[in-house]
């Protein structure tokens, strides 16, 4: 009884497995140009790792046809999704670039779909940011002079 207890709780928290290769402080990154996937159907992506670079101190843009010539670090990624009862991401895969040699990626997988567990319908920002707060963890996070807004009473 207590074992199927024990594999029910695993199967539904399900497996994430996150692989992490952070970009070095030697890099000095300040720009990244991110080389748009159009067969990512993930709409908020690209602005959530947009996002991320910003909290870090770095600028980002985003080109779909020509890399822009004043590009050193390059971001190319792919996404895929899964279905059940709605769509969610279930693998991502960031890689980052020196004039076409590697220097750092971020791989997020969601193993056998995310089985039971209700983790697998949690937002692409709240999977990536951990992800990218990782790959970019030699760059720390500035006070971009944003806040949130909370209640005051």
């Amino acid at each position: 009884m207590k074992y199927g207890i024990l594999l029910a709780l695993l199967t539904l928290a399900g497996c994430t497995t996150v692989d992490v290769r952070p970009i070095a402080s030697s890099m000095n990154v300040e720009k990244v140009c991110i080389r748009f996937n159009e067969e990512v159907n993930v709409d908020d992506f690209v602005p959530v790792v947009q996002e991320d670079f910003f909290n870090h101190g770095i600028t980002s843009v985003v080109f779909k046809a020509e890399k822009p010539t004043d590009c050193v670090f390059t971001l190319s990624y792919t996404v895929d999704r899964w279905w059940d009862m709605a769509p969610y991401m279930v693998d991502a895969q960031i890689t980052v670039n020196k004039n076409d040699a590697f220097i750092g990626s971020a791989h997020y997988h969601m193993t056998a779909h995310g089985g039971l567990s209700l983790v697998k319908w949690a937002g692409t920002k709240s999977k990536i940011d951990p992800v990218m707060d990782e790959m970019l963890r030699n760059y720390p996070k500035v006070d971009t002079g944003i806040t949130s807004k909370t209640a005051s009473n």
